[in-house]
């Protein structure tokens, strides 16, 4: 019989931890450390094992620690995850995205995983990320970007301890189970649930900014491929299509495929919003990854997944 890898997925209840719990749950053994009331929100699998608790509390892993459980892989996505609420509030986002990630890199010191896989972010760039290699100078200009440039020199570190850290720069990720009731979260789900339920977007910020969209079926198979997981010469890698679009032609589309007329009210930005973002894919695409959607076949599949959301009252309090 072939061992089960141990597996830790911070933020497991979240959008993209919650589809790579389900790419392997069957094969291997999974703990999903989250907050209670975002897990019971979710359908889990039986055998499932669950750690209630913030990652900014160290009391999580020192408990992990005295029961002795270790891991084989450690996918760390927890994280305030949104641009325009880390800009309203800095605390929150230093606090989860900082002291969280300095408690999982003292545990990692102590027990020493086999593989860490850390979800960063394309922000880490700045204003304009179009031309950046993994070599590229980051300058981030919000909180949300600062946090997880520093989160990712903080598990740089744990490869003195032999352990295989691989870091991936995601552009704007969307897909299937995201949180279509958060209006703060992810620029194709947000303007998609707006047309959905009132048939207008409310857009923060010019129409010519534009955006690299990634279906998280790609990311996910991203974070498992094991040329990347193996790859002895590279730490990070940009995890996007390559393909830019702008806000306006997304729109376009997503009001076409939905049937509805075209109608939006344009906002103020906020202070932290990238203008321009599009993947250089050039490194991970050398490892044989591929993206396999296209942003009108993603867009389809979330359209019927809102209307699973709406319908079943599916909800992610």
């Amino acid at each position: 019989m072939i061992k089960k890898n141990n597996i830790l997925i911070t933020g497991g209840a979240g959008f993209i931890g919650f589809n790579l719990y389900l790419k392997l749950f069957e094969k291997n053994n999974i703990y999903i450390l989250d907050f209670k009331k975002k897990i019971i929100k979710k359908p889990f699998k039986k055998n499932t094992k669950f750690i209630f608790g913030d990652i900014s509390k160290k009391s999580i892993f020192e408990n992990l620690i005295k029961k002795k459980i270790c891991f084989d892989y450690i996918y760390h996505l927890a994280a305030e995850t949104s641009t325009f609420i880390s800009e309203q509030n800095p605390a929150l986002c230093y606090k989860t995205n900082l002291i969280g990630t300095l408690n999982l890199f003292e545990y990692c010191k102590k027990t020493k995983p086999k593989n860490l896989i850390f979800s960063s972010s394309m922000t880490v760039y700045g204003k304009d990320s179009r031309k950046c290699s993994e070599k590229s100078s980051p300058q981030p200009m919000s909180h949300y970007g600062l946090t997880k440039l520093s989160g990712e020199k903080i598990l740089l570190k744990l490869k003195n301890y032999g352990i295989n850290v691989k870091i991936f720069r995601l552009f704007n990720a969307y897909g299937i189970f995201q949180d279509y009731n958060n209006a703060h979260q992810g620029m194709l789900s947000i303007y998609l649930s707006q047309i959905h339920r009132s048939s207008m977007v409310n857009v923060t910020g010019s129409l010519n900014r534009s955006r690299d969209f990634i279906y998280i079926e790609d990311i996910v198979n991203a974070f498992t491929y094991r040329k990347i997981l193996n790859n002895k010469k590279n730490n990070i890698f940009n995890l996007g299509t390559g393909k830019e679009v702008k806000v306006l032609t997304l729109l376009k589309l997503l009001f076409k495929l939905t049937n509805k007329k075209y109608k939006v009210k344009i906002g103020m930005k906020h202070s932290g919003d990238v203008k321009n973002s599009c993947a250089n894919t050039t490194l991970i695409r050398k490892t044989g990854w591929k993206n396999k959607f296209s942003l009108e076949e993603g867009i389809k599949k979330v359209i019927n997944d809102i209307k699973v959301f709406d319908n079943n009252n599916r909800s992610f309090k």
